[in-house]
């Protein structure tokens, strides 16, 4: 996608559920059928241990982050998946894909790092049907990252509800 149209879609408070592209002479014609960002108050009651692969790169190794994280663990419907994402020096960010643990010492017994979500009040965004296009979730994390009460210090964390939805959480303070 060029830079002109990802900076035209990201210019609106709006996420896109799709959008079609017609290229016409000189022209750029965009469908979209758009529905607003909702940010809701989320609470976290505990804290959440959760293992993870560190993707290569950001956005374009997350992906197969998530693929090795799966070729790891057997689908179980009791396990809760997630992404986390924070940037770091130089502009860069780092992202885990993550599975959530379900008995002491699976990380240790796969040979993955932990990492715990930290209990508290976050602001969140629901993404239904996230993979129509999936650069809805960076547009929630833009929003949601203007919270003045943003917690500095965290994660960016992504619960994968189902193969569907998403939600993008950003912790707060107070």
């Amino acid at each position: 996608m060029s830079d002109k149209i990802r900076m035209l879609l990201n210019s609106t408070s709006y996420l896109f559920t799709f959008h079609f592209l017609l290229i016409t002479s000189n022209y750029l014609f965009i469908i979209k059928k758009g529905i607003k960002m909702n940010i809701e108050k989320y609470v976290l009651e505990n804290d959440i241990k959760v293992f993870y692969i560190k993707a290569k790169s950001f956005p374009d190794g997350v992906l197969e982050a998530h693929q090795k994280l799966h070729s790891l663990i057997s689908e179980n419907k009791k396990r809760n998946y997630y992404g986390l994402s924070k940037p770091v020096e130089n502009g860069k960010i780092v992202y885990k894909a993550s599975a959530e643990e379900l008995f002491d010492g699976e990380a240790e017994k796969l040979n993955c790092e932990t990492f715990v979500i930290e209990k508290g009040n976050y602001s969140s965004i629901l993404i239904e049907n996230y993979l129509d296009d999936i650069q809805n979730i960076g547009n929630a994390f833009q929003k949601l990252l203007k919270d003045p009460n943003l917690d500095p210090d965290s994660f960016c964390v992504e619960i994968y509800l189902g193969k569907n939805d998403i939600r993008c959480l950003v912790k707060v303070l107070g």
